[in-house]
């Protein structure tokens, strides 16, 4: 029998790609994408007639003076400051943009971040197809990537543009890798190296870049090559100066100083597994949407079950995973891909953030839904009647995913109806009342702020900030008994300033215990020494204890210190005139 030579594909690196790009742009493929934003802009557009809120938006943009400025001397800025403990120059600067052509416009920034978000919708549709070839995989992936309920926090908060920046470089990066796999050219590597350092630099949780592209070298080559391994050497060295930046701000900034206390080390496996747990539930049933999960109250030795249950879980799906690695990982890898970027948020060690957030789903909930997908597609092989249940089931997931995200979108229209969402499925929750109380509280609404923040004294009777602001309501309501407990309570703490010494001063001064009065304006003073409103009152107090001449000093003090405030100067002006 004579020789023959079978030629399979001489081309194989050059025909996929041309393939891909053929396929990718076909009517079919821009028809689906097309449908998915128009029904991802009928879902949120009313994001950009939302506003600011309370909730770091005043840090990130409301009252940062970096952001006034765009300019080549503000670069430098930008680069060598930290933001609410994190670095993150290009959100920074994403920022100043809108700023300059937007001015302080709400709108302008919402629009910014839809854009982001349509944008990110439509790297997600190419990256499905390019990895799976298939345009039903792409278009079920994008669309639920781009209308999911766990999605919109993401879109609707301003102060969460380092997820949409951050998503836009890495799925970019991931794009330009498998370009880059294609032709094996050194140089589109180091574009991809470029979008890494970009993604980092647009928030530090980036760093699993490289290991999603180890995940893609054996998705595309069921093996890991030595080359391949050795070429990820420089995406790991950013990887592990961005962890030794995380030491650093953990250690010298005291980033998790206002962490949960009281929990063990079985406590905190429970935390990380029940974080893993919400994800995986609420990414089909998206039952528990918030922009604040607190860490759970722990009242005994132990925590609920639901927390205990949670490790189990996790077992679970590492069997899952052992199980098909080999013989079914194609249907694993989203799964794989979800777990690594989701990982590094997991509470393994509590911080003082919530223990879960929506916003984390956003990049890992496309390997979720690869995963997703391709489970239900399985299924739906099995039998007609199967088929039909999926498709059935789906339909309806899908539009209760766009009424619940529709809705969602109104709950971050302001500070008010974004907390008072929190509170209809947890009245009691602390960071939800005490930002309400606060919100009350400066809008002259009294009775309301009280009521927040004894619910959150429930929770945590040493929240010194909250007892200090209950004791002022409480004073200005002639219940001076118990404001001066509350601010007996606030010192107790031992995190007090001088505020709780000068407020309970004036409550003594009202009820005429001027030696009182006058130790807490001292304690006020040693905390604040330019404190001038504690100077002048105790200086009130000594007029009326009989001490004219330590009222003489304290009025010129408080003058010296405050020299524009009318009502001092009247009081030096009288004590001079009463001495002399």
């Amino acid at each position: 029998m004579s020789k023959r030579n079978i030629n399979v594909n001489p081309q194989p690196k050059k025909q996929v790609e041309e393939l891909s790009h053929e396929s990718l742009v076909d009517k079919a493929n821009l028809i689906y994408l097309s449908v998915i934003l128009a029904i991802a802009l009928l879902v949120l557009w009313r994001i950009t007639r939302n506003g600011f809120t309370d909730w770091d938006d005043n840090l990130y943009v409301v009252d940062s003076p970096l952001i006034r400025q765009l300019n080549w001397n503000s670069f430098k800025t930008y680069f060598t400051t930290l933001t609410s403990n994190l670095y993150t120059p290009l959100v920074t600067l994403s920022y100043a943009i809108d700023y300059k052509i937007f001015g302080m416009s709400a709108a302008g920034f919402h629009t910014t971040n839809l854009v982001l978000h349509i944008i990110n919708i439509c790297l997600v549709y190419i990256l499905t197809f390019q990895i799976f070839k298939r345009s039903f995989i792409a278009a079920a992936t994008a669309l639920l990537f781009s209308i999911h309920p766990l999605n919109v926090e993401a879109v609707a908060w301003i102060s969460s543009r380092k997820d949409l920046l951050f998503t836009f470089f890495y799925l970019s990066g991931i794009l330009l890798y498998l370009k880059y796999k294609a032709s094996q050219k050194v140089t589109q590597l180091l574009f991809v190296f470029l979008i890494f350092v970009l993604a980092v630099l647009s928030k530090p949780v980036a760093f699993t870049f490289p290991v999603v592209l180890l995940l893609i070298d054996y998705f595309t080559n069921k093996t890991i090559s030595t080359r391949e391994l050795l070429e990820k050497i420089p995406f790991l060295f950013i990887s592990i100066l961005v962890a030794l930046l995380g030491v650093y701000l953990v250690k010298e900034l005291q980033v998790f100083s206002a962490a949960p206390s009281g929990y063990t080390f079985f406590d905190k496996v429970c935390l990380a597994g029940f974080s893993l747990a919400f994800y995986l539930y609420n990414g089909i049933v998206p039952a528990d949407i918030s922009n604040y999960h607190e860490y759970p109250f722990k009242e005994g030795a132990m925590l609920s079950a639901k927390y205990m249950m949670a490790p189990v879980i996790c077992l679970l799906i590492v069997f899952i995973v052992i199980k098909n690695i080999r013989t079914n990982f194609k249907l694993i890898a989203g799964l794989l891909m979800f777990l690594i970027i989701i990982g590094p948020t997991l509470r393994l060690i509590p911080t003082g953030y919530p223990v879960t957030a929506d916003r984390y789903f956003y990049l890992a909930s496309v390997g979720f839904f690869w995963t997703m997908v391709l489970v239900l597609e399985r299924v739906s092989t099995y039998s007609f009647a199967l088929r039909y249940i999926v498709i059935t089931v789906s339909g309806i997931l899908l539009i209760i995913y766009g009424v619940v995200s529709f809705r969602r979108v109104a709950d971050w229209k302001d500070s008010e109806k974004l907390w008072n969402s929190v509170l209809k499925n947890n009245p009691s929750h602390e960071v939800a009342n005490d930002h309400l109380g606060k919100l009350y509280d400066n809008a002259g609404d009294k009775d309301r702020a009280l009521i927040h923040f004894q619910r959150v004294l429930i929770r945590n009777k040493d929240n010194y900030d909250v007892l200090n602001s209950a004791g002022n309501i409480l004073a200005a309501k002639n219940e001076t008994a118990t404001a001066i407990q509350y601010f007996d309570q606030a010192i107790a703490t031992g995190k007090a300033d001088h505020l709780p010494y000068y407020n309970r001063g004036l409550v003594y001064s009202s009820q005429k215990q001027f030696k009182k009065a006058i130790q807490d304006f001292d304690n006020a003073i040693s905390k604040k020494p330019d404190f001038a409103e504690a100077f002048n009152n105790r200086a009130i107090a000594e007029v009326q204890s009989g001490d004219t001449l330590k009222a003489y000093r304290d009025f010129s003090e408080a003058v010296r210190l405050k020299p524009s405030d009318k009502m001092m100067q009247d009081n030096l002006t009288r004590i001079k005139s009463y001495i002399h």
